[in-house]
């Protein structure tokens, strides 16, 4: 019986398609259980809480997520209440992460 999937918060094919690659990372490379449908509704849920609603911010997450090689979604490190903290060239002219994710 095919598992029913939920329904995407953001409809672009970019976010379809990060959405799918990171279930597929789960799966395949950390080992994971799918999502039941409930469950993969809670995650959506909390990826737009954590993103504010913004789809760059939650494709940015699950980029961040596979890197890293979290078992989950996180906010983006460097980041507070939606705004970047110290996020520009250091002295040394070095980018910082958030920098680095944005280029993604």
């Amino acid at each position: 019986m095919e598992q029913k999937q939920a329904e995407l918060p953001f409809k672009s094919e970019e976010f379809k398609q990060k959405w799918a690659e990171w279930l597929m990372y789960r799966r395949e490379e950390l080992g994971l259980k799918a999502y039941k449908e409930r469950g993969e509704k809670r995650v959506l849920k909390y990826l737009v809480g954590i993103s504010l609603n913004d789809e760059i911010i939650a494709i940015q997450i699950i980029d961040q997520s596979m890197v890293q090689q979290y078992q989950g979604l996180f906010p983006l490190k460097n980041i507070m209440n939606g705004q970047p903290t110290n996020n520009g060239s250091n002295s040394s002219g070095t980018i910082t992460r958030i920098q680095a994710l944005k280029e993604w």
